[in-house]
């Protein structure tokens, strides 16, 4: 089956220009770069009244993110492994309560290194 033909995009057949102060542009330009569109196209946006989206945050290839966001996924797995006993009417027990401890606490040290990888690749915004 062959692909749709695009629309033809309406031609654009009329310049605008205008001044606008340094702090105004500054804005304009990063609120553009997050949004992943061009000037034009932004300043277009703003004045046809459209919802402006930011564009996702993509992920480096980052060793340490991917490393904790892995040991995050494995003390979930634990965890869920922990809620299925209790939920099939299991009992705690000390060494139960322990390991549901630990792994409590290595989430939350887990969760702090991820925060500071990506903290320390991205900045703090």
């Amino acid at each position: 089956m062959a692909r749709p033909k695009k629309l033809d995009t309406p031609t654009k057949e009329h310049f605008v220009g205008f001044w606008i102060s340094e702090e105004l542009y500054q804005i304009v330009l990063t609120e553009a770069k997050k949004a992943g569109l061009s000037q034009s196209a932004y300043w277009r946006s703003l004045a046809a009244n459209q919802e402006i989206r930011q564009q996702p945050v993509l992920i480096h290839n980052v060793d340490a993110i991917i490393t904790e966001l892995r040991q995050i996924n494995k003390l979930g797995s634990n965890l869920n492994q922990i809620a299925r006993y209790f939920n099939e009417n299991g009992l705690m027990t000390n060494s139960l309560a322990k390991e549901l401890q630990e792994t409590l606490h290595t989430l939350q040290d887990s969760c702090g290194r991820l925060d500071r990888a990506v903290e320390k690749e991205y900045g703090n915004s």
